[in-house]
């Protein structure tokens, strides 16, 4: 299960590049069976070991959209 997140700040946080990898591997709904939430995970990389995926992220549906909304940032799904 993936970690509650508290908006975009961890997000921010991790971000040392102009541009970021995610990863979205599984979703939350609600009663009616809108999605409400997405489990994001960060995509890093370094040339001594390669690239790597953080864990997951519980992050709301605003929040994802806008941090996968920001210039150059991409996101592929692990569904």
């Amino acid at each position: 299960m993936a970690l509650q997140n508290n908006g975009l700040s961890y997000f921010n946080k991790i971000k040392k590049y102009k541009m970021a990898e995610y990863r979205i591997s599984g979703i939350w709904k609600d009663n009616e069976g809108v999605i409400t939430h997405y489990a994001i995970h960060s995509r890093t990389g370094s040339q001594l070991y390669g690239f790597s995926i953080g864990k997951g992220i519980k992050t709301t549906k605003a929040d994802a959209v806008t941090l996968i909304a920001q210039p150059f940032n991409t996101a592929k799904t692990y569904l």
